[in-house]
């Protein structure tokens, strides 16, 4: 965490609620306008959607693996 920009600190726990869509429109707004002002915030919410992506496409693999037509 940056300690240079305050406003990461309160910011940072919002980043994935912010990626998974859990947030008030009124936070999700907040997180915008921050992610807008903060560097290290929005890269952190880029490497977010990177995971959950990669988390995606490793899921869809594994599930291709499986036997479904006894589901």
């Amino acid at each position: 965490m940056s300690k240079d920009n305050p406003a990461r600190k309160t910011f940072e726990p919002m980043l994935s609620p912010y990626v998974d869509g859990e947030l008030s429109p009124a936070d999700r707004q907040a997180v915008e306008q921050h992610l807008a002002a903060c560097k290290e915030s929005a890269m952190q919410v880029a490497d977010l959607r990177a995971t959950g992506g990669l988390l995606r496409v490793a899921m869809d693999m594994r599930a291709d693996d499986v036997d479904w037509k006894d589901f």
